[in-house]
């Protein structure tokens, strides 16, 4: 179940996380377009920074799983390639997270103060435009590295069946 969740949202993340870089873009080289002042854009974007600290969590709480259950070394392997890869999950796995889930709560603030001060002098500042590109790239980044644990999850899961069918 929290295997198909963490799915889900990594591709939401992935989704909305190129939706923002094309905002980002258009909106560094026309600021008029208002891309990213519009109201239904700053809604999207709070649900874009949900989306991405629920998968900042989905991924934190199937790591310490793997963890607490002593199963990390064998869903990944033994061998150097797969020390290499379960190095990159964990370590970038968690830089990812951190700054994912710090500019995650940096917008949904900055969505907040936009309204009551106006978004366009916030949202169309060049910083919060190069900001968001980071946030989007930090996320695509953890959604792969999710996506690519979760496979490795599923295909131990697989080799695990028939095992367990022989007995």
């Amino acid at each position: 179940m929290r295997l198909n969740a963490l799915k889900i949202s990594a591709h939401v993340n992935i989704v909305l996380s190129v939706v923002f870089i094309v905002f980002a873009v258009i909106t560094s080289q026309n600021t008029s377009m208002g891309f990213l002042t519009d109201k239904m854009s700053l809604s999207l974007l709070s649900v874009f920074c949900l989306f991405a600290l629920i998968l900042v969590a989905l991924f934190a709480l199937e790591t310490a799983d793997l963890r607490r259950k002593g199963r990390l070394i064998s869903v990944f392997g033994a061998g150097e390639k797969n020390k290499k890869a379960l190095s990159t999950v964990l370590v970038g796995g968690f830089l990812a997270s951190v700054l994912t889930f710090a500019f995650s709560v940096a917008f949904i603030v900055l969505v907040l103060v936009s309204e009551a001060i106006g978004p366009d002098e916030i949202m169309n500042s060049l910083k919060t435009v190069y900001s968001l590109v980071f946030l989007s790239l930090t996320d695509i980044f953890l959604s792969v590295i999710a996506l690519f644990t979760v496979r490795k999850i599923e295909r131990f899961e697989e080799q695990l069946l028939p095992a367990a069918e022989d007995k």
